[in-house]
């Protein structure tokens, strides 16, 4: 019987600047991609609405507190505003903070504050 391989796993409340806020993700660093069905299984046992996989600085697009849809208004409000910069607070249940900077083009940088809630080992 061979050892079960063992992956870290993190779960972060993201775009929050307290615990049990923001939106609850779980990050998972390789060191080698996983089989996508693999992946996907790691994900659904998470339960969460976010799961993220990266392996070594890839990049891996977050769409934490709707992100995409910050995406699509920061834009419009900077415009309106005449601003490059904008923090946006998502108003759901548990709530969000993004800070937003938009280049006038085709981008818009979103960054925000994570507070760590999680820490384990998978045995895959």
């Amino acid at each position: 019987m061979t050892e079960p391989r063992t992956l870290p796993l993190y779960q972060i409340d993201a775009f929050a600047a307290q615990p049990f806020s923001g939106n609850p993700a779980a990050v998972c660093p390789l060191d080698r991609w996983l089989p996508d069905p693999l992946m996907q299984q790691i994900a659904a046992e998470n339960n969460l609405a976010e799961t993220a996989f990266f392996v070594p600085a890839k990049g891996v697009p977050e769409d934490a507190v709707t992100g995409s849809a910050h995406c699509q208004i920061v834009p419009y409000w900077c415009a309106r505003l005449g601003r490059a910069d904008l923090t946006a607070f998502q108003a759901s249940s548990r709530g969000g903070f993004l800070h937003c900077s938009y280049d006038g083009g085709a981008y818009v940088v979103q960054r925000g504050y994570c507070i760590p809630y999680l820490e384990g080992i998978i045995r895959i």
